[in-house]
């Protein structure tokens, strides 16, 4: 097997075969793969690790070196944030909208926002309105089928109304200065609503874009995208408009049941159809040093 070194060092150096070798200059230990795709190198240095940032063509030269507590930090960081999203994820299975705000969001910056294809919800009070309108919705929903099934339904809140949104595709950059970081994930899930016409299961395809702050030590939200492609009842055709369905007996009173208007109602983003126009997600997170090196997943007034 041909065998090539690792770098500058003499006969200090141990040779590594050429099998872990990602790519010209770029060295993988035997005993640890890197999950950045090849963006960065690590190299031993004998007194600390330091991983340096590969220059990409096409994005932010950024060449910065880490002590190994600093690098421990940074992948404790992406386990974090992560797991937060995960956290989100399995809260919006169950219809733990009520608990979302004190549980993901930063409740020191001024400037959260939540956006969705219809437009922004800015700040903590608009944010918090419209988790609780979704938490009403599902208080309701719950209570017309208890009314129409007393004999089938069980105790549990938000019966039958289970919202699965697995994550997956994740990209997420961490700040040089370890204060905020950036995320981008695809959403492919199933919903099951209650609306005047009954039980309805529904198909989604879409995308969270967020930025991350630290705050007292955790990570949270800061911006939030929740944008979707598909929203479509399940057995119809996702690209056509929805098929008008006769009112169920007995669940008439969720006809009028809406998510209070966003702040800024400009549409962010159009469920897909032939002919879309202005359908572009977002693009993803690239290495930056400082949040001020960066774009923003968050509201600006001029877009």
């Amino acid at each position: 097997m041909k065998e090539r070194k690792t770098g500058d060092g003499g006969d200090l150096q141990k040779r590594v075969p050429a099998v872990f070798c990602l790519m010209p200059d770029v060295v993988a230990l035997p005993r640890f793969w890197c999950s950045c795709a090849g963006r960065y190198a690590l190299t031993p240095s004998f007194g600390a690790d330091i991983l340096k940032k590969k220059k990409v063509e096409g994005r932010q030269d950024i060449t910065k070196e880490y002590t190994t507590e600093e690098l421990t930090g940074r992948w404790e960081a992406l386990r974090e944030i992560r797991n937060l999203m995960g956290r989100m994820s399995q809260e919006t299975l169950y219809r733990g909208e009520a608990r979302f705000f004190d549980l993901f969001w930063s409740t020191q910056r001024q400037d959260v926002c939540l956006g969705v294809n219809e437009g922004w919800y800015l700040g903590a009070d608009s944010i918090r309105r419209y988790y609780d309108a979704a938490a009403a919705r599902t208080a309701l929903s719950d209570r017309v089928l208890r009314r129409r099934f007393p004999k089938q339904a069980k105790e549990g809140f938000g019966l039958g109304q289970m919202d699965l949104k697995p994550l997956s595709s994740d990209i997420v950059e961490v700040a040089g200065d370890g204060q905020t970081a950036k995320g981008l994930w695809a959403v492919q899930g199933s919903d099951c609503r209650f609306g005047a016409e009954g039980p309805l299961s529904y198909w989604t395809i879409g995308v969270y874009a967020a930025d991350f702050c630290l705050e007292n030590g955790a990570w949270k939200l800061w911006h939030l995208l929740d944008l979707k492609d598909v929203d479509c009842p399940s057995g119809e055709c996702w690209w056509l408009p929805r098929r008008d369905r006769p009112a169920e007996p007995g669940f008439e009173e969720l006809a009028d049941t809406k998510l209070p208007a966003p702040d800024a109602a400009a549409p962010l983003h159009m469920l897909w159809t032939p002919g879309r126009v202005g359908g572009r997600m977002p693009e993803c997170p690239q290495p930056y040093e400082h949040f001020s090196d960066t774009f923003t997943y968050g509201y600006e007034e001029v877009r």
